[in-house]
This record gives C-alpha cells, structure tokens and sequence, in this order.
C-alpha cells in the first residue's frame, strides 16, 4: 500500500504540478520545499519557524521568504529519503490535517 501511495504523490495526476514531488530537470525557484535547508540569518530576521501553527510550518516559513522578494530553490541533486504512509487511513489522516 505504501508503495502505491508514493507512486500517487509522485504523478502529477495526484499532486498537480508540484516540482518536488515530480520531479525537476534542474535548479528551479518555487514556492515551498519539503525538508528544507535555510541560512541562518534568513531564519533570524524572519523571527524563526511559526511554533503556534500545528503543521507545514516550513511552508509558512517559505511563504514568508517570497513574500519579503527571497527565492526558495528546488535543487534535484539533493536526494532525500521518504517514507510514504503505509495505509490509506494514515493517508487521508495527513491530508485532512
């Protein structure tokens, strides 16, 4: 099942044209990254990540960043290791949330 989910988060039928779960042929600006890497000033003088929101606080947190005219930059050498959820009830859990 979890094998099944990942190939469904990673079509553009099941996430749309999202770069990061698609796939990209090179460096390219976006919206928002998972599991992303910020220098430590940016993280500064944005006052850090949104600790009273329950979840995607890195989306938060890069929203803030375009919103000040900073670049958030998909890099599809930097491979991660993820591991899709293993039923569908887990599934829908996270994306009701």
């Amino acid at each position: 099942m979890a094998e099944a989910i990942a190939f469904a988060m990673a079509h553009p039928f099941g996430v749309g044209n999202s770069s990061f779960r698609i796939g990209a042929e090179g460096r390219k600006r976006v919206e928002t990254v998972p599991f992303g890497c910020w220098r430590r000033e940016v993280l500064r003088d944005l006052g850090g990540f949104a600790t009273d929101i329950p979840y995607a606080e890195d989306d938060e947190l890069n929203a803030r960043i375009v919103a000040r005219g900073g670049d958030v930059v998909l890099d599809p050498a930097i491979e991660v290791a993820y591991f899709a959820r293993g039923t569908l009830r887990a599934l829908a859990l996270q994306m009701f949330r």
